[in-house]
This record gives structure tokens, C-alpha cells and sequence, in this order.
């Protein structure tokens, strides 16, 4: 009688069947790596979101709302794919974390600059506004250089006094927005009333001056703060070109790339929050 032998099962060195355990740990690390970055973008958007409001801040909310979204994508990715695809993956989701963490680091640096920024430009905004109130109160509460006012007619008066309540509606306008640019503002109309004072015999006051150089210096240092944050912005919107209704754009800045889904992920609605695009 013939011996029965066992049927010959071949080997393939290149089939590495992974146990359930590997799969499953390596589902956890590629995942954990993932939440890591949503982690560290989100606070980087909480800190943008309260922060002063400028093109680059917007920009910059655009590009991580933008990754926020992708890396939501990769996570449901890891979460239906299989061993073989897993580890495919693992390239993918290192570059999108590389891509996470140095925009991260950019708006870290951005944002120690932009703080800075925004100090200094509240500060020369109350330095101007502080010189404002001292001149209304000086020239139409206590009509300190009334005295001094010297007319060729009556006409001429008149035309002086009607110029006079304009600014005087003017800035206070201006003052009432409680803005950088509403406080520069009333400074100008006020060197201009000061000077059209000085014209008519103003300047012989002992504080013409000073109360002129005053207001004159605290608006140009207010200007100069508006301009440098205004050049700041156009500065990096260059730099990236990127506008600010372009998420596609903004998007490929951010280092984002975009496969089937990305007509998904464009289409997604602006207001929404960046952790419900990622609870979805």
C-alpha cells in the first residue's frame, strides 16, 4: 500500500501575513501621530482666531482650517484600510505631519511678530487719541488761544468759525469709532485746525507749539504703525500669493495635497469649525 504523503504547501518570502496584534498596533501609531497634529494645529487656530484680525491672520486661518480637514481625511483613511494599505500609508502621513509641524512653527514665529505688532500699534493709537482729548479740551472747552484770533473782516471770521465746527464734528466722528485709523484721523484734523489757528494769530501762544508738535508727532507715529502693519500684509500675501477668497491656494500653501476628495474638502463651508470638518 502506497504511503500516504502531506500535500506540499509553497512558500512566498514575500506574503508576510501580519497578526492581528502588529495590525492593530500599527493602526494605533499611525493614528496617534495624526491626532498629535490635529492637536497642535487646533491651538495654533484658537490662537489665531483671537487674535488682532489681519489679512495674514486670515491667510493663515484659511491654510489651517484647510490641513485640519486633510489630516480628518488621512484619520478615516487609517481607520477603513487594511494591513497592505496601512503600510503604504506610512509615507504619506509623515509628510503631512512634517507639513503640519512646520506651518505650526510659522505661525508661532508669525505670531510672536504680529503680538508685537499689535502692542505697538495700540499704543500709538492711545498716544494719538491722548493728544486729541488734550487739544479739543484746550481749544474748544476752555478756547485757549481765542485770544490770540486775529481777522482781515468779518467774512473772514465767519469762514474761520464754520471751518472750526466742521472739524470740531469731524473729529469727534472720527474719535467715536475707537479705531487706529479713526484716532489717526482725528489727529490730522486737528494739526490742520491748530495750523489754521496759528494762521490767524494763534502762534503767538506759548503752547501753539508744543500742543502742534505734540499732535503732529503722535500722528505720524500712528501713521507709521499703520503703514508697517499694511506692508506686513502685502509683504506675505506676495510671498505666498495668495488671496484670501482662493482656498485653493491657500490650500496648496499649506502643503495639503489633494486626491479624490478635494473637491470634498474645497467645497466645505467656510464657517464651519475646523473640529466639526474633523468630527464629520
Amino acid at each position: 500500500m502506497p504511503i500516504a504523503q502531506e500535500p506540499t504547501v509553497s512558500y512566498d518570502p514575500n506574503r508576510q501575513a501580519k497578526s492581528p496584534d502588529a495590525e492593530a498596533s500599527l493602526r494605533h501609531e499611525l493614528s496617534s501621530k495624526i491626532s498629535a497634529a490635529q492637536t497642535e494645529l487646533e491651538v495654533r487656530l484658537t490662537d489665531l482666531l483671537n487674535s488682532l484680525a489681519t489679512a495674514s491672520n486670515g491667510l493663515a486661518i484659511t491654510q489651517a482650517e484647510a490641513q485640519l480637514r486633510g489630516l480628518a481625511l488621512l484619520q478615516k483613511r487609517i481607520d477603513r484600510a487594511d494591513p497592505a494599505s496601512l503600510s503604504a500609508m506610512r509615507a504619506e502621513i509623515a509628510a503631512s505631519v512634517a507639513a503640519t509641524q512646520s506651518f505650526v512653527q510659522q505661525v508661532q514665529s508669525a505670531g510672536t511678530g504680529a503680538t508685537a505688532d499689535k502692542v505697538s500699534l495700540e499704543q500709538a493709537s492711545e498716544a494719538a487719541r491722548g493728544s486729541v482729548t488734550d487739544f479739543m479740551h484746550a481749544y474748544y472747552d476752555e478756547r485757549k488761544f481765542d485770544r490770540y484770533l486775529q481777522f482781515a473782516s468779518k467774512q473772514d471770521e465767519e469762514e474761520y468759525r464754520k471751518r472750526e465746527e466742521e472739524r470740531h464734528r469731524e473729529i469727534a466722528k472720527a474719535m467715536a469709532e475707537h479705531t487706529p485709523e479713526g484716532d489717526l484721523r482725528a489727529a490730522r484734523l486737528s494739526v490742520e485746525q491748530i495750523k489754521d489757528a496759528g494762521v490767524h494769530g494763534a502762534d503767538k501762544s506759548r503752547d501753539y507749539q508744543p500742543t502742534l508738535d505734540g499732535l503732529r508727532k503722535n500722528a505720524d507715529n500712528l501713521q507709521a504703525q499703520v503703514d508697517r502693519l499694511h506692508h506686513a500684509q502685502q509683504t506675505l500675501s506676495a510671498a505666498n500669493g495668495i488671496k484670501e477668497s482662493d482656498p485653493s491656494a491657500a490650500l496648496k500653501a499649506a502643503g495639503v495635497v489633494l486626491a479624490d476628495d478635494g473637491a470634498a474638502i474645497l467645497a466645505a463651508p467656510r464657517d464651519q469649525t475646523a473640529k466639526r470638518d474633523c468630527a464629520s
